[in-house]
């Protein structure tokens, strides 16, 4: 399949990453942000799939996740991965007021699963708990922030790694991968997150 995108280092395609993943290489880390409801769980279990078959042994995916469903989620992504641990982001701001189960939300759960027995980097102990920077939606409805994604990179991904994100959104993981001089990959189901991911690639790379 043709990329919808390229630039050195980066490339985005349109379309269902079931389909296009069997056509591409091995990635050094799968760092991702899958739909939260219901209507959506079964993307978990292709994530997991996906993963077995795009990361070497010991590889890490990290994706954000919300909590209603945490253990399905849980439960589809160790069809094919071994649970490692999850991280807790912190929100900046205002707490989310969860309503269905009387809830005012400050954090969101990172889970990190391995490709069989978790090879872990050189780069030392990573804290668990990471503080956001606040979220815009400006882009994507579940858009979350570059910077926060910039400490993961750096500790789960070697310089020469390229990193996969299948749900890829408004571009957040690419644009976060860039600033840090790391090679990605993109794929989105729907062409407008696309287009806007492609003109977020194109604003001024930040200054790390």
């Amino acid at each position: 399949m043709q990329p919808y995108y390229t630039e050195p280092g980066i490339t985005i395609y349109h379309g269902d990453c079931r389909e296009i993943l069997p056509t591409l290489g091995k990635v050094d880390l799968v760092l991702t942000d899958p739909p939260y409801p219901l209507e959506f769980i079964e993307c978990w279990s292709s994530l997991s799939l996906v993963c077995k078959s795009v990361l070497p042994e010991g590889g890490f995916c990290l994706a954000y996740s919300g909590q209603t469903h945490l253990p399905e989620v849980l439960s589809r992504m160790g069809e094919h991965l071994e649970y490692c641990w999850q991280l807790v982001l912190v929100h900046a701001g205002c707490n989310q007021a969860i309503h269905h189960r009387h809830v005012m939300c400050g954090y969101k759960p990172i889970l990190v699963f391995s490709n069989g027995k978790p090879s872990f980097p050189d780069s030392g102990y990573f804290k668990d708990t990471l503080r956001g920077s606040g979220r815009s939606k400006s882009s994507h409805p579940w858009e979350q922030s570059a910077s926060e994604l910039h400490p993961i990179i750096e500790h789960y991904s070697s310089d020469a790694g390229t990193i996969l994100d299948p749900f890829m959104g408004s571009g957040t993981t690419l644009r976060a991968a860039k600033d840090l001089g790391r090679k990605a990959i993109g794929i989105e189901i729907e062409e407008r997150y696309c287009e806007i991911a492609v003109k977020r690639l194109k604003q001024e790379v930040l200054n790390i």
